[in-house]
């Protein structure tokens, strides 16, 4: 079996996104998808250009689909919020180059109808996990002496 991995996932800042609010702003937040993990920055206020600097981490696993999701909304306290656009970004191709990836990402439309503009800025690497060493678990005296004395009886 593969050693785990751990996703970390930095949403760093946007610009130019676009306006949802009668002020001509936005009150913008990301949402981050993994498979079925998912994580939330703080609103930032009354902003089209947010600095959100929030780190997340996910574990990875070999079920975990290879595409991130960051999906952005404008916070509506009266209303339901606003979609503003999504960017995504495919594992492999931060897998490939064995670093972080850091980038501004154009922001793209998550249903037909949307209306959007900006880009995203974010920084995605992945750290393997230190796999457990087979001997230290293959001579654990307990496991050992337990199941041998008890076949004898």
């Amino acid at each position: 079996m593969a050693a785990p991995k751990v996703l970390h996932i930095h949403v760093v800042e946007g610009r130019d996104l676009i306006p949802m609010d009668h002020g001509k702003s936005s009150d913008p937040y990301v949402v981050v998808l993994v498979g079925s993990q998912k994580r939330k920055t703080k609103t930032i206020w009354k902003s089209l250009n947010p600095v959100w600097s929030e780190t997340f981490k996910f574990e990875l696993n070999d079920e975990t689909p290879t595409i991130v999701e960051f999906r952005i909304w404008d916070k509506d306290r009266m209303s339901s919020d606003d979609r503003m656009g999504m960017v995504t970004v495919n594992l492999s191709e931060v897998e490939a180059n064995n670093k972080t990836m850091d980038r501004w990402i154009a922001v793209e439309r998550q249903k037909e109808k949307d209306v959007v503009s900006g880009e995203l800025h974010v920084r995605i690497g992945i750290d393997r996990e230190p796999e457990e060493s087979p001997a230290a678990s293959a001579t654990d005296p307990a496991s050992v002496d337990s199941s041998s004395s008890s076949s004898s009886s």
